[in-house]
């Protein structure tokens, strides 16, 4: 408290509830002189009247508000473009009512957050340049020293669907990024990640004696990375007629944690040159037409679009269209 004077009796608690040096009003004893005296003292002849050399009080008024640092906590902290030429930054915290709260950083202006009465803070500020800052700060400049949080800057993923459907056992999530500019890829943890926003996933695996059945002997192959699986690829017959005993349909598979490391490709090279052995001379699938990821994987693995069917497919109440691919090998009639 030095070089404050405050009642010697200590803080008094106002109505407001913070602590205050005293009552401005009301004259009494104090401590906190750096001098050790906490009086007031004038010596001179007949200061004080005739014959009265000295005068001298203890009692004082104060007042003064003790500070006390209310911190800040930032709640969200985003950034919106539909350019890569810039976009907006969102910042949101809270704190006590009444501070002064600012976000700050590389490429932006510093710029002061509104408020509410209840303590909540919101601002919003333009940035340039092909990518957002990676972090920005938010300051309380009220407290003593000031306080400063440093945020890491993501994008605001919105999510409009997540649907469960017991009967089926599949998730259906439907979501956007913030960025439009360049949309990050979204993840649904534990599940996979989502194609133009959306994805269905079955949460249920069917049993070995299932699956068994519902695809040929071989060629089944698998990708292993350190000793764990990460990828595999097997086939099913599309019709059981002899004349189509050559063609098959494929199923692929590639666990998150490996995607975008070239395991589907390998997987795809794979099949195509084990294929043959099998008698296998055709390979197709049916990729729904928003499915960018995987046409270009299958076109760059050899594989060409040979029909589309349109509205076959629905997929949260909507109706899509497939594409239907597929790859000739040695023998296929090329």
């Amino acid at each position: 408290m030095n070089p404050f004077l405050r009642w010697d009796t200590g803080l008094l608690k106002g109505p407001d509830g913070a602590s205050y040096l005293g009552d401005a009003v009301t004259p009494h004893a104090v401590t906190g002189s750096d001098l050790g005296t906490n009086f007031f003292r004038i010596d001179g002849p007949d200061i004080g009247g005739v014959g009265v050399d000295t005068i001298q009080t203890n009692l004082f008024t104060v007042r003064g508000r003790v500070a006390t640092n209310a911190g800040v906590a930032p709640t969200q902290v985003t950034y919106t473009r539909s350019t890569t030429s810039g976009g907006f930054i969102d910042a949101f915290a809270t704190s006590q009512p009444d501070q002064a709260i600012q976000v700050s950083g590389t490429g932006i202006s510093t710029t002061k957050l509104k408020a509410d009465p209840t303590g909540k803070y919101f601002g919003r500020v333009a940035f340039t340049g092909a990518s957002p800052p990676t972090s920005v700060e938010v300051t309380n400049i009220s407290d003593r020293p000031p306080t400063t949080v440093n945020v890491t800057l993501t994008d605001q993923v919105l999510v409009t669907k997540a649907a469960y459907n017991s009967d089926t056992g599949q998730l259906t999530v439907n979501a956007t990024s913030s960025d439009t500019a360049t949309p990050p890829t979204l993840t649904a943890q534990g599940f996979g990640n989502l194609t133009s926003g959306v994805a269905t996933f079955e949460t249920r695996v069917p049993s070995w004696e299932t699956w068994d059945t519902t695809h040929l002997p071989a060629p089944r192959l698998v990708a292993e990375r350190d000793g764990a699986v990460v990828g595999w690829v097997a086939v099913s017959r599309v019709s059981r007629r002899p004349a189509y005993s050559g063609v098959v349909e494929h199923s692929v598979y590639v666990d998150d944690r490996a995607r975008r490391s070239g395991v589907g490709r390998a997987l795809l090279d794979a099949l195509a040159a084990e294929a043959p052995r099998h008698g296998i001379w055709t390979i197709q699938t049916s990729i729904i037409d928003a499915n960018e990821p995987s046409l270009r994987l299958h076109e760059a693995a050899g594989y060409r679009v040979v029909g589309r069917r349109e509205r076959i497919a629905q997929l949260d109440g909507a109706w899509r269209d497939t594409l239907l691919l597929e790859l000739r090998l040695p023998d296929g009639g090329e």
